[in-house]
């Protein structure tokens, strides 16, 4: 949800997928800053969308779900798939999940034995990404594969209040650092 009085129509409702990883580029295009080429990121501009522009859609034709540096789920319009993975983290084909998000947002229903062609077509283009950034789970290492962006200085934009104490999610403890 953005809300820009003068720049973003109020009330409207757009349904073209985006991401977090979108908002430094949308933000720095609309306060009019150009956003250096390197190092590269992985967001787009879409100031178009948020500004209602007609026949906007999303620069993501494929958007993929990463855990850390381990490809996880794929969404391809508005199909996702997730990988089958076992306990041990290996792919298991048998266990992929293919949701159609336009009448299923809650991915309560398993498309994926109606649907194999989607599956290809998704799994496809989890392996070009793979070649590009690579995938952990399959020991690939991408063409365009990159560390994790670390400030050499960070400095902390709140600090610590102990009268309103917050808690990190514990299924983020063992990624925090």
């Amino acid at each position: 949800m953005v809300r820009w009085p003068g720049k973003i129509k109020t009330g409207a409702v757009n349904h073209e997928l985006v991401t977090a990883m979108d908002f430094y580029p949308t933000l720095a295009s609309m306060a009019g800053y150009k956003v250096p080429d390197k190092p590269a990121r992985d967001g787009c501009d879409i100031s178009p969308i948020w500004r209602g522009a007609p026949g906007a859609t999303s620069p993501h034709e494929t958007f993929f779900y990463y855990l850390v540096d381990r490809l996880q789920a794929a969404r391809m319009g508005h199909w996702k798939l997730h990988l089958g993975l076992t306990k041990d983290q290996r792919l298991d084909p048998k266990k992929h999940q293919l949701y159609n998000l336009a009448n299923d947002l809650g991915e309560t229903t398993n498309v994926a034995k109606d649907h194999p062609d989607i599956v290809q077509e998704i799994l496809n283009r989890m392996q070009t990404i793979r070649e590009d950034i690579g995938d952990k789970i399959l020991n690939i290492k991408g063409q365009n594969e990159r560390p994790p962006a670390i400030s050499e200085h960070p400095k902390p934009l709140t600090e610590f209040d102990p009268n309103y104490p917050y808690i990190e999610p514990s299924y983020l403890l063992n990624e925090a650092g």
